[in-house]
């Protein structure tokens, strides 16, 4: 445990803690609450069950996509930005639009939370050195879990409250932008700096 907060780890651990407890209480709190937010909001029981299926059938299609270009591209930086967007379309999915369209929302919700997670947990493995990769990571989901415990109670507490649509989606999209900042603020790691091999002695 004490590995993870030596050799300029401590900052970075901090804010991994940070990010996973705010990207599942997204996750959990979502996947408690999102049929009834949706018929609070005007939409038949089929149609919010519905909603359901496409929040974890574009998980399931998405995390292949992403996996792919985060082999390509990097990691943090998508990781970071698919943060952003799911808030964005959090937060859109409490105003009253064409079903398609939040079908179409949900879907990238669920891309952008429960597919975000996994790339982030292949990113952190990759962060930390072997020696202390396994604590590094079992210490951020153990994190995490807090908050996948409070986003359930979250949601019980806003609809209890009579809270608007608007402003509950409002604040299960804030955890997300707060996530893509505490990520951002990760310092780079060695697997982050490319090397450069030593140019070869010319023989004269």
């Amino acid at each position: 445990m004490i590995g993870l907060f030596k050799n300029k780890l401590g900052l970075s651990t901090i804010l991994f803690c940070i990010v996973y407890f705010m990207g599942l209480l997204m996750i959990y709190g979502l996947n408690t609450w999102l049929p009834k937010l949706m018929q609070n909001a005007g939409y038949p029981l089929i149609s919010s069950l519905g909603f359901a299926i496409f929040l974890n059938g574009g998980a399931l299609i998405g995390t292949v996509i992403i996996g792919v270009i985060a082999d390509r591209k990097g990691s943090k930086k998508l990781i970071a930005g698919l943060y952003v967007l799911g808030a964005i379309c959090l937060a859109l999915l409490g105003i009253k639009s064409n079903m398609f369209f939040l079908y179409f929302l949900i879907s990238i919700a669920g891309v952008c939370t429960m597919g975000n997670q996994s790339l982030l947990n292949a990113f952190v493995s990759q962060y930390y050195p072997a020696n202390v990769r396994s604590t590094g990571i079992g210490l951020a989901n153990g994190v995490g879990r807090l908050g996948g415990m409070l986003g359930p109670t979250l949601g019980g507490m806003l609809l209890s409250l009579n809270f608007p649509i608007t402003l509950c989606f409002l604040v299960f999209a804030l955890p997300g932008a707060c996530a893509a900042l505490a990520l951002s603020l990760v310092n780079k790691n060695s697997n982050d700096i490319s090397v450069t091999s030593p140019e070869k002695p010319q023989l004269i």
